[in-house]
């Protein structure tokens, strides 16, 4: 009996024709693709919308302006908490899950909606934040709220079914308590730090600030330092380090990072000495935010276009609300990227 090439299906007395089949990537694609999909929207978002324009509003739309923010960096950081220690924790949990993803396929409608109820989010923001209208203030703020939960559920169920997030969860246990709890109180540290400890002349912002102005030393001469209004720059170009740009929010983010490893891999680590992970992690982020700043002073010192540094600036951290997003979607990376790559290092104190 002849064989039949691989891709070919022949039925009797008719030629071979090519098989058609469907795309279905691995779990580990379909979690990166879902990935690049939402930093890819959250991006244009936050570069775009400003919950400063909600600050006069009441009702709902005033909830969004005061808290809005914050809820996205709670869900960012609740994302990259989970899937560091889901992946690293329960490995083994998860390729036994991944192997079943194989046998179904992208679900493109789903997809489909998912970038409707995109549009429709974005269309309810230009409403909200561009226009400024008041009228029916409630429902829209209502319907936008809505809008973006669905596109962020209906892109979830795209790339992977809903039986597999549950088996995530049952493989994980109780993964998803720490995490949530994690990521609160990164939130309540990085808010609470911006409000009470960054004021001039308080440890918090002279550390920054401080930094910064070490930073700059080492390229520049000249240099313009201002500590109680906490402004720094060169005689071309300077900026105001507001409460976002002082690297609380990292402290916050990687201090949850840390407690939360040390919990899960107590057993792996050898205590006291693997606590100098948190003084350390610490540092780097402090360092790390000091040079951030230090780099954007130096780009428009360099004579780059205020439209350049405006866009560098919500990016990574200077002035306004909008950056506080993107910076925070850095520092969840930082921190898990930290947190991994000491794991050996923890093992071996």
């Amino acid at each position: 009996m002849d064989s039949v090439p691989a891709g070919l299906v022949r039925g009797q007395g008719q030629p071979s024709v090519p098989r058609i089949c469907r795309w279905s990537p691995s779990f580990f694609q379909r979690v990166l693709l879902l990935v690049l999909l939402f930093v890819a929207e959250l991006t244009v978002l936050s570069l775009w919308l400003d919950t400063a324009s909600l600050s006069q509003s009441t009702g709902f739309l005033g909830i969004v302006g005061d808290w809005g923010a914050w809820v996205l960096r709670f869900i960012l950081g609740f994302a990259a908490i989970f899937g560091t220690f889901a992946w690293l924790k329960h490995k083994a949990e998860i390729e036994r899950i991944s192997s079943k993803v194989e046998q179904t396929p992208i679900r493109w409608r789903l997809l489909a909606v998912h970038f409707l109820a995109m549009a429709a989010f974005a269309g309810l923001s230009s409403l909200i934040f561009v226009d400024g209208r008041s009228g029916r203030a409630d429902l829209l703020g209502t319907s936008w709220f809505a809008a973006g939960i669905s596109a962020i559920i209906l892109g979830g169920l795209a790339f992977l079914p809903r039986a597999i997030w549950a088996g995530l969860v049952r493989a994980t246990g109780y993964l998803w308590a720490y995490a949530l709890i994690a990521a609160l109180s990164a939130c309540v540290v990085g808010n609470m730090g911006g409000r009470w400890l960054w004021k001039a002349a308080t440890p918090a912002s002279y550390l920054t600030f401080e930094l910064t102005r070490r930073f700059l030393s080492l390229f520049v001469s000249g240099i313009v330092a201002n500590p109680e209004k906490m402004m720094l720059g060169t005689q071309r170009f300077s900026v105001n380090i507001s409460p976002g740009c002082s690297g609380l929010e990292g402290v916050g983010l990687i201090l949850a990072f840390g407690v939360l490893w040390l919990l899960m891999f107590r057993r792996e680590c050898r205590f006291p000495q693997c606590l100098l992970l948190l003084p350390v992690g610490v540092t780097l982020i402090l360092v790390l935010n000091a040079a951030r700043i230090a780099a954007l002073i130096l780009i428009g010192n360099a004579g780059a276009q205020p439209s350049c540094i405006e866009r560098l600036s919500l990016a990574s951290g200077l002035d306004g609300v909008r950056r506080r997003r993107s910076g925070f979607l850095l520092r969840c990376t930082t921190s898990s990227v930290v947190y991994e790559q000491t794991k050996q290092t923890a093992s071996a104190c």
